[in-house]
């Protein structure tokens, strides 16, 4: 009986994972541009925008931030503004009319805003953003009301419509998305509660931070000599493949050009594991060979 003198090699390939994958226990952070031109919010009309996400590496969310940039004509004020995100059964109010109080019922007249929202952030609460810069509610950005709103927020987390004053409870912080999944759809809407001016959502994105999902097990090949009426055969076995896959066989020699020597060799997957053989003497000497998952 001939012995086979090729070399062995299982290796189970999978052309589209060039990428290292992160361990489980890395934290890693994704930021989602929404693509748009500029959208006009008119009052009494509702503006909804729609950032999609698919293929996260997050496996749940654990801290979301928001980037928002709203402009407009100089009627078009801030304090005018009600804004929230969506995503799956929660929501999160971002804008709620800032810096209406009883002493302010309209709201802050400063005309836009290009901020970033932040439980976390240092400067607090949104909804009081001329009282944490200036100690008073009534000193605008800017006396020309031509200059907006910049730096790192929190979200005003309030959902009350009309009577929203700083007191209010605020129950709906970004957190509210903290253990959710990445993936689907995100949607952020934004209400201009009062007449006169027209403003625009320039842009808008999502930054999320979670740990990275853990990686899919890779199906495990053996190979394995037999023999059946004196002809010998090589065995493949695979466990942990996903259903209806497909591969095939290829060969090398010098781990840089490889052949599909074996086209008719070729195996869909109805459950997770599967066998099958070919005769040993088709493989010749001095051959490397793989299992490709197609």
């Amino acid at each position: 009986m001939k012995t086979l003198s090729a070399t062995l090699v299982a290796l189970l390939t999978y052309p589209t994972l060039l990428f290292a994958q992160a361990s489980p226990s890395d934290k890693i952070t994704e930021t989602y541009h929404y693509s748009m031109d500029p959208a006009h919010i008119y009052e009494s009309q509702r503006l909804i925008a729609v950032n999609t996400i698919v293929g996260s590496k997050i496996a749940a969310v654990e801290h979301v931030t928001v980037d928002l940039h709203i402009a407009g004509d100089v009627s078009a004020l801030n304090g005018d503004y009600v804004a929230n995100l969506f995503h799956g059964t929660n929501f999160a109010s971002l804008l709620n009319r800032v810096g209406k109080q009883q002493s302010m019922p309209y709201g802050y007249p400063d005309n836009g805003l290009n901020i970033t929202l932040d439980d976390d952030a240092p400067n607090g609460d949104i909804h009081a953003y001329r009282k944490t810069l200036f100690g008073d509610d009534s000193k605008p950005i800017d006396v020309m009301y031509e200059t907006l709103l910049t730096g790192t927020w929190a979200p005003d987390g309030r959902i009350t419509t009309f009577a929203t004053k700083t007191s209010d409870p605020r129950l709906n912080m970004l957190s509210v998305f903290n253990g959710s999944k990445p993936n689907g759809n995100w949607v952020l809407t934004v209400d201009d509660m009062d007449v006169g001016g027209v403003g625009v959502l320039v842009s808008w994105s999502i930054t999320i931070t979670g740990q990275a999902a853990a990686p899919k097990p890779l199906p495990q090949l053996s190979i394995s000599r037999e023999q059946t009426d004196g002809v010998e055969f090589l065995r493949f076995s695979v466990t942990g493949s996903e259903p209806n896959s497909s591969y095939t066989l290829q060969t090398t020699s010098d781990f840089k050009t490889w052949v599909n020597e074996f086209p008719n060799v070729s195996l869909a997957t109805k459950g997770t594991e599967f066998t099958f053989r070919i005769p040993a003497s088709l493989l010749g000497s001095n051959k490397i060979l793989r299992l490709v998952k197609l």
